[in-house]
């Protein structure tokens, strides 16, 4: 088992890395636990054994709970911000609401990859009250690829494009082709620039022109190189159609058919797909793939579905608020940092930083730990204490890691009544406490003033002086500074420094 107070760190940080995008599984838990034991009781000491998470999750339940993690790249973790959301809400509004755009002719268009086999995915600990867990990573696999639009009304009148992986093209593939999908092939199976002008001109442009009837038509794209070729963007000038591509690496939160149809499609597919394994006892063919995949489209892409899609983007109708600030969370990384607004002395700031390294836990915030004369966990030992160390007297030396030489800070600082501020709650800041204006203090008009002409040579009226009438001013300049010059202590010896101070 681990202690109270190690328990206590190893929920925060559990917690700290699920706010990241890095949630931890239930055996990466296990991993974090045996290595505190190790720090503490030694390389030797044994493990906390596979059922002790359980056990963990039960007696933090209401702060951590299970999730399916969702995969969520790295970049698309750091790039959704105000600023990049703020950017794209102006693109709809000026495109979309000031030009009188109607629902019918708003258009969304992605691709994604869909495997031939069953993918499963993993459980991971997160935050209670988090819809989605997130996790960072990859998900690139060799798969057939689709094209697909989606209709501001809710209607499919743009059908799916397929591409297969091969060199030629083979009849077999529009066996089940119930739903009228345009049939495409690569080299590596996935879109390019040529693909997606095939796209544009013989699937998107047939069937909306007709609807369009010479008015504009918007189409929402992502940034993939595909779309934004010369051929690509000069034909949708020449055919009135208005492109708006989405920041980069933010289509998790802003793209429809990222949020809330292909969810709903991937859903589906796996379900065919693990039926149709559980009747043929194989995975499915490139030649079945149609038979299998047009069902589960017409099932995933229904027209609630569709408007759905819209609704949470913000687009159809216009909500530039869609965006909520939990889902910027892991862009925190690239955040600037708020600090003191002065410098500080470098032993504030060797605390500041170790307490930034070992934040402190519940346990140390506690009201009873931090009470007055609550005396420090010690160990007996038989180990010789120094002359300076009369308050590590009985503490164990295998505890005196980093952590627990600032868990000791933390009880020092709580029963002090200045130091305590350090761990307050709310933090203190600059914006709360704001810095009053410094204070100047002037001299008084009733203290008279030396004669300061008298040190000046060119200040004087006669440049031309004996040394009697130099002597004279001395004497004079000397008498002025002592009449005005404040009553102070004598010096004393500053026998530390080698130096006198005041």
């Amino acid at each position: 088992m681990l202690l109270y107070t190690d328990a206590y760190m190893e929920a925060a940080f559990i917690l700290k890395a699920a706010e990241r995008g890095f949630p931890l599984s239930h055996a990466q838990i296990v991993q974090y636990a045996d290595a505190v034991r190790q720090a503490t009781l030694g390389a030797d000491c044994e493990g906390v054994g596979v059922k002790w998470v359980f056990a963990f999750l039960d007696r933090h339940h209401h702060e951590l709970r299970p999730f399916w993690s969702k995969a969520l790249d790295t970049q698309r973790a750091r790039s959704l911000n105000p600023e990049a959301v703020k950017s794209w809400v102006a693109l709809v509004q000026k495109y979309v609401v000031d030009m009188e755009v109607s629902p019918d002719r708003v258009y969304g268009m992605d691709e994604s990859g869909f495997p031939t086999g069953y993918t499963g995915k993993e459980r991971v600990i997160g935050a209670r009250g988090t819809k989605t867990q997130h996790k960072q990573g990859g998900a690139n696999r060799q798969n057939i690829t689709a094209l697909v639009t989606i209709h501001g009304d809710g209607k499919m009148v743009v059908p799916p494009m397929i591409i297969f992986l091969g060199v030629n093209f083979q009849t077999a593939w529009g066996n089940g082709n119930t739903i009228k999908a345009f049939i495409a092939k690569s080299v590596n199976g996935w879109t390019n620039g040529e693909l997606g002008y095939l796209w544009l001109n013989k699937v998107f442009d047939p069937a909306t022109k007709a609807e369009a009837n010479g008015l504009p038509c918007v189409l929402l794209l992502d940034g993939h190189s595909s779309h934004y070729t010369e051929k690509f963007i000069n034909f949708t000038r020449v055919n009135n159609i208005i492109l708006l591509g989405y920041p980069p690496h933010c289509t998790h939160a802003l793209q429809g058919l990222d949020v809330v149809c292909f969810a709903k499609m991937k859903s589906c597919w796996q379900s065919k797909i693990v039926a149709f394994k559980a009747e043929k006892m194989r995975e499915v063919s490139k030649a079945e793939f149609l038979s299998v995949w047009a069902p589960a489209y017409v099932e995933a892409f229904d027209e609630s579905t569709v408007h759905g899609a819209f609704k949470v983007t913000g687009v159809v109708p216009f909500n530039p608020n869609f965006v909520m600030e939990e889902q910027m969370k892991p862009s925190v990384a690239t955040s600037t940092r708020a600090e003191f607004p002065m410098p500080q002395p470098s032993a504030v700031k060797a605390i500041v930083d170790a307490m930034r390294v070992h934040p402190p836990t519940q346990f140390d915030l506690s009201p009873s730990h931090l009470a007055s004369g609550t005396p420090t966990p010690q160990t007996p030992t038989g180990r010789r204490p120094r002359d300076d160390d009369d308050e590590l007297v009985n503490i164990d030396p295998a505890l005196l890691s980093p952590s627990k030489r600032v868990q000791t800070l933390y009880a020092h600082l709580g029963r002090s009544s200045t130091a305590s501020l350090l761990l307050s709650s709310p933090k203190i800041k600059s914006y709360n406490n704001p810095i009053l204006a410094p204070v100047i203090q002037h001299v008084p008009c009733a203290v008279p003033t030396p004669d300061w002409s008298l040190a000046t040579p060119g200040l004087s009226k006669d440049p031309y002086k004996t040394r009697g009438q130099l002597e004279a001013e001395i004497v004079e300049l000397q008498k002025t500074a002592r009449t005005c010059a404040p009553k102070c202590r004598s010096p004393r010896p500053n026998h530390r420094r080698g130096d006198y101070m005041f």
